[in-house]
């Protein structure tokens, strides 16, 4: 009997990164350290309409002729605020990780912030074309199918690591299956000159943290649909629609993922307990199943299953396998599948256990039986061949349950408090496919939300050993936030490094604030405190992450290399922690010393201004490329936005950033920040090409013209009196004038036209 031959049996995702070829630095990166590229600017004395900033953004930033900004999206928030987001080009080409955000108030411009890369000279001729890119890539990607052709980009993108500069390539998406029989979705990029991959991104948003789990909070309220079907899980109010996608082949037809999935039923008017297939054990074999196995042995493996007899002579794969992907090249029994979770109907069910070939998909030295018990209980099973076990059925939860709900609670949420209908704010339809995990990961030990265009989210069932059902409460919220942060308007937050980690920090912070909104009584600050079942219990912590060998610290104890994209995809799951210990610190206030000896204290300011801060910030002043630097600055320009400058929020955000290890990039200080400010006048302001500085002081004192880099780009040394200072060499923008006696300092805008 030949049921694991249908190709869907080996479709997913791989986290398997290709091989990294070196490629030489091209043009050095401006800028250093953590903050290199970052740019915040305040613009209120300018007063810059909205249709000129374009054409403005050159000369504001500094940059040569050479560089051009093409405006991407514009939109307008509660309170009356506009938002718009520019890519950068240079010489036509898009810099991948140069993005602008500009934010007007009553039609003028207010600030601007984001990441841009200053280009002096940079070849954009390709010496390699689009075709050839492709090919490249396919082949790093060692795939043998494909599917979904994708546009090749030309883009100019950073290369790794700081100062190491920038390069023209071309960016190839290739979603294949592996020989291995994993399916990936992978962006490749391929230097344009010499033909070498760069790097890779795993576009799948895969997550180790599990969450609070429902299966155990007793009974919920959801919304269903019905007709001659009886009920089934739609939520046509939310367009929440969740299946079951055990076995089954992808789809990539019309906006579905998964090939014929299954509607979940029920008859009655509750959603009670029903008997379920929970475990199969093979406990004597009489042929060579678990021998020869491993993939010395071409990548056999001993495997276990549940097909059923659908009525059309062909029969239907029910669940994944369970394999186990052990380099022995024999096992013992007992062998024991967990967590199966199938709810027989009316037609026959048969278990199998065998011998599976991950190249050819096929199965040999087989075992098959059938299960014709559905009463509680454990059931004796044996085959003509002399193989035997048993299989166990009780009485269940059904975790689709969970993931129905949990969306509703996760929809509410972000409707009721931001305003924001469904994951990209236009009301799109939001899909669960349960049990659909194993082919991104080969275990079903995990959650994912895939990327656009197949926006969905696809949870597993545990192991029954390490993990429970994926269907948490706050896996909704997280899996549901990494759509939002991808809909963001602005490009979402590229999965790797930093900017990995920020997607990562947001959708815990999301996922947290779900919990606490619909559970206030049992929240807490822990993920994964119900679905793990290891001793800590619980995968991570916000309030403490060195708990689980995160980082609180920018660069702290625990901090992931973000420069290694084969481990976690440059610390994405790890390195989160220190946003995440921000919004810890934010909400509830707390104080301490960090690993950069730093004692902080910091008042909280509750979870009500703590989620909009975030979330505005989110949303509004991040770009793909963003690090920890630049969410501090654009939580500023947020928290600025909803209550002021002066309020407690703005400054219970800078002392939670203080208290992660993250400041200002320079010591530059505002006036409001020196208590004996420097008795000076600056004028005229704006200026073209001179300025007088008017001192009262005694003694002399040094002057720096700083630009919006931090770099200084004019010294003077000021007198008591009048003072001129040229400034005929600055291209127009804004820069900071920053005074110093050796014991104050002080600064002020400049405006250059």
């Amino acid at each position: 009997m030949a049921v694991c031959t249908a190709a869907g049996l080996l479709v997913g995702l791989s986290n398997v990164q290709g091989q990294i070829s070196p490629v030489q630095p091209v043009v050095p990166v401006t800028g250093s350290g953590a903050n290199a590229g970052s740019v915040t600017m305040m613009l209120k004395e300018t007063s810059l309409p909205v249709a000129d900033m374009a054409a403005e953004l050159p000369g504001l930033l500094g940059l040569s002729e050479k560089h051009s900004f093409s405006l991407l999206s514009t939109k307008t928030d509660q309170l009356g605020m506009t938002h718009q987001s520019y890519r950068q080009l240079f010489e036509g080409v898009p810099v991948e990780e140069g993005m602008i955000l500009v934010h007007f108030r009553e039609g003028k411009a207010q600030s601007l912030n984001g990441r841009l890369a200053r280009l002096a000279s940079l070849s954009t001729n390709p010496a390699v074309d689009g075709q050839e890119a492709y090919n490249s890539a396919r082949n790093y990607s060692n795939s043998l199918k494909g599917d979904r052709d994708y546009p090749v980009e030309l883009l100019i993108v950073s290369l790794n690591g700081e100062q190491a500069g920038y390069a023209l390539a071309y960016k190839v998406r290739v979603d294949g299956q592996s020989p291995e029989g994993i399916w990936k979705m992978m962006d490749y990029y391929i230097d344009a000159q010499s033909g070498k991959l760069i790097r890779s991104v795993n576009l799948l948003h895969t997550d180790v943290e599990q969450v609070a789990h429902t299966l155990y909070s007793g009974p919920q309220t959801i919304t269903v649909d019905s007709g001659a079907f009886g009920y089934r899980l739609r939520d046509n109010k939310r367009l929440i629609e969740t299946y079951d996608v055990g076995g089954l082949d992808r789809s990539r037809r019309g906006d579905l993922y998964f090939r014929g999935v299954r509607d979940i039923y029920n008859t009655g008017n509750e959603w009670t307990e029903q008997p379920a297939i929970m475990t199969m054990t093979l406990t004597n074999v009489a042929n060579n199943m678990l021998s020869g196995l491993g993939f010395q042995n071409g990548g056999r493996f001993v495997t276990s299953f549940i097909v059923r007899d659908s009525g059309s002579g062909e029969p239907e794969l029910m669940t994944w396998p369970d394999i186990r992907m052990s380099q022995n090249t024999s096992t013992s029994v007992p062998v024991i599948a967990r967590n199966i979770y199938v709810f027989p109907k009316d037609l026959l069910y048969w278990g199998g256990f065998g011998k599976f070939n991950l190249s050819s998909e096929e199965v040999t030295d087989s075992a098959f039986f059938n299960v014709n018990n559905i009463a509680s209980g454990i059931f004796p099973w044996t085959d003509a061949g002399g193989n035997a076990g048993s299989y166990e059925v009780s009485m269940e939860k059904n975790p689709a349950l969970d993931a129905h709900w949990g969306m509703a609670r996760t929809h509410d949420y972000y409707q009721e408090i931001f305003n924001r209908n469904s994951y990209d704010g236009a009301g799109s339809v939001v899909r669960n496919y349960i049990n659909g995990i194993w082919p991104m990961t080969l275990n079903q030990t995990n959650a994912a939300a895939l990327p656009g265009p197949d926006f969905g989210m696809v949870y597993g069932l545990g192991d029954g050993v390490a993990m429970n059902p994926v269907v948490g409460l706050d896996v909704m919220g997280h899996e549901f936030t990494h759509m939002v942060t991808e809909t963001n308007g602005n490009g979402g937050l590229i999965y790797m490094g930093e900017s990995g980690a920020l997607n990562e920090s947001f959708s815990d912070i999301f996922g947290t604030c779900i919990e606490f909104y619909t559970k206030p009584e049992e929240a807490n600050w822990n993920i994964g405190e119900d679905v793990v079942r290891s001793r800590i219990g619980f995968m991570r912590s916000m309030e403490l992450p060195k708990h689980t060998n995160n980082p609180d610290t920018y660069r702290g104890t625990f901090w992931a290399d973000t420069e290694n994209n084969e481990v976690d995809n440059g610390g994405v799951h790890i390195n989160s922690g220190v946003q995440n210990k921000w919004f810890y610190l934010l909400t509830e206030g707390g104080s301490g010393t960090n690993d950069k000896s730093d004692d902080y204290t910091v008042k909280g300011i509750g979870m009500k201004k703590a989620e909009q801060i975030a979330y505005r910030n989110l949303v509004n002043y991040l770009t793909p490329a963003s690090r920890f630097y630049d969410a501090y600055k654009g939580s500023l320009l947020a928290t600025a936005d909803l209550f002021g400058d002066t309020s407690e929020a703005y400054q219970a955000v800078k002392d939670a950033w203080f208290a992660v290890g993250i400041t200002e990039a320079d010591s530059v200080l505002s006036v409001s920040e020196t208590a004996t400010p420097v008795a000076v006048q600056v004028y005229p302001n704006p200026a073209s090409q001179q300025i007088t500085i008017a001192s009262d002081e005694s003694k002399a004192f040094s002057v720096y013209i700083i630009n919006i880099l931090g770099v200084p780009v004019i010294k003077s040394d000021v007198q008591r009196g009048l003072n001129s200072v040229d400034i005929s060499s600055l291209p127009k923008g804004i820069y900071t004038i920053q005074y110093s006696d050796g014991s104050r300092k002080q600064a002020q805008k400049l405006s250059v036209l």
